[in-house]
């Protein structure tokens, strides 16, 4: 899947942007646009990168994956939303058009050989709850596929915290004069020395979990 890759290099690039953000001047104007109050940065690491305060919501794990999302939310949209429900409708009208072909053959057999008009109706009869198991079948298929893509979609985030979770914590020990300096430059020297490992095992998980489905 070379969009995943495509994706990796796109977040490992913008990581350091998004974190510098996260330090900077705070812009009273346009909040999201500017950075954090040490009180909000410290208490946003403390619950591991996601708060929420009277300026909002604060994710920053989803920050951090938005770049890969990007990347690949036109293909997968076009996968999920359109080609995937394209197969799965095309698997039904095939096995039907299969099951019609194979009770014309065995109804023509039957009638050669001379068998009773109510063998031949039963078998009308069944062909036609074989022909809604299928459609059943094709909209359970399309259904769970959907849910678990939604699902996965979201797999991204949670393998990000987990790589996060060392600079939160070294973040909140910090403490006393300077401690804002020394939490940012924490921030930043953990980003740069993981990013490109957290973001590949990010899209590894996702690529499992789609290889799975």
């Amino acid at each position: 899947m070379y969009v995943l890759e495509t994706a990796v290099g796109n977040a490992t690039k913008e990581a350091i942007n998004i974190i510098l953000r996260w330090g900077s001047k705070v812009n009273h104007e346009d909040r999201p646009a500017g950075g954090y109050f040490w009180s909000t940065y410290k208490a946003t690491c403390r619950r591991n990168g996601v708060y929420s305060n009277a300026q909002g919501p604060h994710d920053w794990n989803l920050q951090l994956s938005e770049p890969m999302m990007k990347v690949i939310a036109s293909g997968w949209e076009k996968t999920f939303s359109r080609r995937s429900p394209a197969v799965m409708a095309g698997f039904a009208r095939n096995a039907t058009s299969l099951l019609q072909e194979f009770h014309r053959d065995i109804d023509s057999r039957a009638r050669r050989v001379g068998a009773g008009i109510a063998g031949l109706h039963m078998l009308r009869q069944q062909l036609g709850v074989y022909e809604n198991i299928l459609k059943d079948i094709s909209n359970t298929a399309r259904e769970t596929v959907n849910t678990s893509q939604k699902d996965i979609n979201r797999g991204f985030t949670p393998v990000i915290e987990a790589a996060m979770i060392a600079a939160y914590e070294t973040c909140v020990a910090e403490c006393g004069p300077g401690s804002y300096m020394r939490m940012k430059a924490a921030m930043q020297g953990h980003v740069e020395e993981q990013r490109q490992v957290m973001f590949q095992e990010s899209a590894d998980a996702v690529r499992n979990q789609l290889n799975a489905l």
